[in-house]
């Protein structure tokens, strides 16, 4: 009788734009996100990652990561503008992407697909 732990791997397929701050500017680029598997990656925009470019980037969703939805305020030219952010966090890697989608509701399943599968990477760790 096998008695291993089978821990079903789940496919979330999101997908859509996003707007993130870069690494070493602190500015602001719209960008076209995708999870793959347990990798958060981001392109110029859909149609590069249609034509199998490499993505701008790649964020490795570890059993160390976490996600939490934040709120940014920018002020620009005098108005405040408040946008639906996320933070993701690798302690591991020291690193942090902060991006925002267009919409709370975005933000909110943006948020529910990264937890979901941090939550599968942490189930897999723990059964093994």
């Amino acid at each position: 009788l096998d008695t291993r732990h089978v821990v079903t791997q789940k496919i979330f397929n999101m997908q859509g734009i996003m707007t993130k701050q870069g690494r070493e500017a602190k500015t602001w680029k719209v960008r076209f996100f995708i999870i793959k598997g347990t990798v958060l990656e981001y392109y110029e925009n859909e149609k590069a990652m249609n034509q199998n470019k490499d993505p701008k980037g790649t964020f490795d969703l570890k059993a160390d990561t976490s996600i939490s939805k934040q709120g940014f305020t920018f002020d620009s030219e005098n108005k405040s503008v408040r946008h639906h952010g996320l933070r993701i966090t690798s302690a591991k890697e020291q690193r942090t992407l902060y991006c925002y989608p267009n919409t709370e509701e975005e933000q909110c399943q943006w948020h529910d697909a990264l937890v979901a599968v941090v939550d599968q990477v942490k189930a897999a760790a723990g059964s093994s």
